[in-house]
């Protein structure tokens, strides 16, 4: 084939790719590991979409770099579709989601379409709504520490990210941290275990400040609904009357504490495949009017076990190039 013609070829076949469609991603905390794996999934889709569409696709991280609020994450995805994206990847924030369900609504009619992960925005319009099982979550802990013990003669402690070290006396206090959690896994865990909720800027200044506290625990275990009580690193101190402990979080730095076997389970949601998929389903319901058959999506989390470490490392190292 002649020079010329090969470069015309070239340019003809490279020519759809000349303008890049963008999605936002929109998270309820600022510069987290999970974003790199969400995005990482969205960006191995992409590799498909774009010989189909023959258009260049990218996500864009519109994330605020402090006070999420679900306000915040409103006016943020009305200047995303302003700058020209197409759509959006959202963790919604906790809190009075009015403000953020009505800018969806409004901005769904304008064609862009939002995907929801992890916490949902029911009656706002968004096209797709993707979580972890719970079911398959329950499971999980039923085989590993649960079953073989009974509500009356054992106790979780709830450790929720807070600033500064207590035990939520209050009962209104405690329902406000737990909210923001899976339901069906805290409602399991309370059928199963007197539940014993607690927050910590770091488990490890907790466990000093209330050390008495815990040492009248009897028969227990940890479950840490968020990891980040444990970003100092500091080691988790042994006990004997301690039976599991447990991360519902599988940030990298939870691979410390499953190597040192202080982390007996981690169960996290599939950052990967909740990129992958909503990924999928928002340049389709863009490109070619198609919304989702089934807009809820429930996904199998993500399990490691100290024994499962080497696994953890790779998969880390993966989603954070």
């Amino acid at each position: 084939m002649p020079r010329f013609s090969a470069i015309a070829l070239m340019a003809a076949s490279l020519a759809g790719f000349a303008f890049a469609e963008n999605l936002a991603f929109l998270s309820d905390a600022p510069e987290d590991p999970e974003h790199s794996a969400i995005i990482y999934g969205a960006n191995e889709m992409f590799k498909d979409l774009e010989l189909r569409y023959k258009k260049d696709f990218k996500v864009k991280n519109i994330t605020p770099k402090k006070d999420i609020t679900p306000e915040a994450q409103a006016a943020a995805l009305i200047k995303a579709e302003k700058d020209g994206c197409i759509g959006a990847l959202v963790i919604p924030s906790a809190g009075d989601d009015s403000a953020l369900k009505k800018a969806v609504s409004q901005l769904r009619a304008k064609k862009f379409f939002v995907a929801t992960l992890r916490r949902d925005l029911p009656d706002s319009g968004r096209i797709l709504f993707i979580s972890s099982d719970s079911k398959k979550i329950i499971e999980a802990l039923k085989r590993e520490f649960i079953v073989p013990y009974s509500k009356s003669n054992i106790e979780s402690l709830c450790i929720f990210h807070t600033e500064g070290e207590q035990f939520f006396n209050d009962p209104a206090l405690a329902e406000s941290f737990e909210k923001r959690y899976n339901k069906d896994v805290l409602d399991y865990i309370k059928q199963r275990t007197r539940v014993v909720p607690a927050g910590a800027t770091y488990y490890s200044k907790f466990a000093g400040e209330f050390k008495h506290n815990i040492n009248v625990l009897d028969s227990y275990g940890i479950v840490f609904f968020d990891a980040s009580p444990l970003l100092d690193m500091s080691p988790i101190p042994p006990d004997t009357d301690r039976f599991f402990s447990v991360s519902l979080d599988i940030r990298p730095h939870i691979g410390y504490f499953l190597a040192n076997r202080q982390i007996t389970l981690a169960i996290g949601d599939d950052y990967f495949g909740f990129g992958y998929i909503s990924a999928q389903r928002l340049i389709e319901a863009r490109l070619d009017g198609a919304l989702p058959q089934n807009d809820r999506i429930s996904l199998p989390p993500i399990i490691y076990t100290p024994e499962k470490i080497e696994q953890f490392g790779a998969d880390w190292l993966k989603f954070m190039q």
